[in-house]
């Protein structure tokens, strides 16, 4: 394509990564304004002009939209270049985008909304050279090992971008073994193009947020060990002295129906686990006499409970059947009244469990699946409002195999409004942004 040349500026360090390294895995991370998606996907469209009749896979764990894919930024680089010179047509498809010379830019989430990944697995790729993953902070081990599985060709080459959550992501431990990946960090101080309308945007989150979260929006830092809602180190073998005429409290999960799904309940205090255990009855009047016994043997003072699916007639049952006037409804989803800056109730009942969490507790008697469903409870930001946000459930369930019913019921032990009395808790941690310290919440 000697007639067919256009100067394309492109940030160094990407152009060593993409052009002069020839490791099979490939990772470009670091914070807003570095221009990791611009530059990777302007090499990716070179590489598509120099050598016809490929397929350029670009993918994300989860695509729920084509416009939450990479499909935007190729068309958006594609006019950039056609602007500058470039003599090349192109169409734009519903998935994909397919230049003349026959190379196709196919978009699509590597688990779809129905959480299978036959559309990775089924893939002839014979013609793939570059694979390219957007938001691989996201990606899931067993996506990661799919992709290694499906694209298994000798020439080609895989590339993430991404700004890391936590020092453990998948991408980020697979970039450790520096004889098959290359990891190269970039940040808005890497990028001579930095636009001055972020760097107003900058100056202001440096003054306003807090230091944690905004080394890792602009310095591309992860949230470190704690970035999860619970603290690893925290759960060894920590022993708090209890106050033995503590308050109890009663979470309560319902089952939704799905195989994974198990009704669940927790009985705590703000200092202790006294119980986890599991309901096995399917029927709203026995699960509602199953809760009813158990919070009469504990002498809780709060039940709360999932009003989600059949949760509302349970309450029914224990409110007009048992009598029973302590059991409140909460709904995950709802935004009424919500403190600590938290997106939902589901967020704010997690931040709520952290602050008891933080200031010491007593969980000895947690099971282990709890456990295992806390330490992969991720926080997230509502960016738009600037707003305390689990990750997605749906997220959770999909790393988990199941749905975080214990953690859940655990959680829901603090729905309600319990700590406003308790003067063991420094209401002032949630100005020091301890949720991304110590222990945390997309969910998830």
């Amino acid at each position: 394509m000697e007639n067919n040349k256009v100067q394309v500026w492109i940030n160094p360090k990407i152009k060593d990564l993409f052009f002069n390294k020839k490791t099979r895995h490939n990772v470009l991370f670091g914070g807003r304004g570095s221009g990791k998606s611009w530059g990777i996907c302007d090499c990716l469209i070179i590489d598509a002009i120099q050598h016809p009749n490929q397929i350029i896979p670009c993918l994300r764990e989860f695509q729920v939209s084509i416009k939450k894919s990479s499909y935007s930024q190729v068309k958006a680089n594609l006019e950039a270049m056609v602007r500058n010179g470039l003599n090349i047509g192109y169409r734009c498809l519903n998935n994909s985008i397919v230049l003349d010379n026959g190379s196709t830019f196919l978009f699509f989430g590597i688990s779809d909304s129905t959480g299978t990944d036959q559309s990775v697995k089924s893939m002839y790729t014979e013609n793939v050279r570059n694979v390219w993953v957007e938001e691989a902070q996201r990606l899931k081990d067993d996506s990661l090992r799919l992709l290694k599985n499906t694209f298994r060709k000798d020439d080609c080459r895989i590339f993430y971008t991404m700004n890391p959550q936590t020092p453990v992501d998948a991408v980020l431990e697979l970039a450790k073994d520096t004889t098959y990946c290359t990891a190269v960090k970039l940040n808005w101080m890497d990028n001579p193009k930095f636009p001055l309308s972020l760097q107003k945007e900058r100056e202001i989150d440096e003054a306003t947020l807090t230091p944690e979260r905004y080394e890792h929006d602009w310095n591309g830092e992860p949230y470190q060990e704690g970035a999860t809602l619970i603290n690893n180190t925290m759960l060894i073998s920590q022993k708090y002295e209890t106050n033995h005429n503590q308050v109890l409290y009663m979470g309560v999960d319902i089952a939704t129906g799905e195989a994974s799904d198990t009704t669940c309940y927790t009985i705590a205090s703000r200092y202790k686990i006294m119980k986890q255990d599991i309901i096995r009855e399917t029927d709203p009047r026995k699960i509602a006499q199953a809760i009813y016994d158990v919070s009469k043997e504990w002498n809780v003072v709060i039940i709360n409970l999932d009003k989600g699916n059949i949760g509302w007639a349970i309450i029914k049952e224990m409110k007009e059947y048992l009598f029973c006037n302590i059991c409140n409804g909460i709904d995950f989803g709802s935004t009424h009244s919500i403190k600590y800056n938290c997106y939902n109730k589901r967020t704010e009942m997690y931040y709520s469990l952290m602050l008891c969490l933080k200031n010491g507790m007593d969980l000895e008697n947690m099971q282990k699946e709890c456990y295992v469903e806390l330490t992969n409870t991720m926080l997230d930001i509502y960016n738009s409002h600037g707003k305390i946000k689990l990750v997605e459930k749906k997220l959770i369930k999909q790393k988990l195999g199941r749905s975080p019913d214990r953690a859940d019921s655990f959680a829901l032990c603090f729905a309600t409004d319990i700590l406003t009395t308790d003067t063991n808790i420094n209401q002032s941690t949630i100005l020091k942004g301890v949720i991304v310290q110590g222990v945390q919440n997309d969910i998830f």
